[in-house]
């Protein structure tokens, strides 16, 4: 089974409440995260030119 693809990204600044969010959405059974907080690595791959 792939894993699957983002269709939205949650962007904050620091100190924003951005990881409550996380927290909050990780106990919906359909939404996932990846397991590191901020994969900015992986942002270049994800943009369609």
């Amino acid at each position: 089974m792939s894993s699957p693809k983002p269709n939205l990204f949650i962007v904050g600044a620091p100190k924003c409440g951005t990881t409550a969010w996380v927290h909050y959405l990780k106990s919906h059974p359909d939404i996932c995260f990846p397991d590191r907080k901020e994969p900015a690595s992986s942002v270049k791959q994800l943009v369609v030119p």
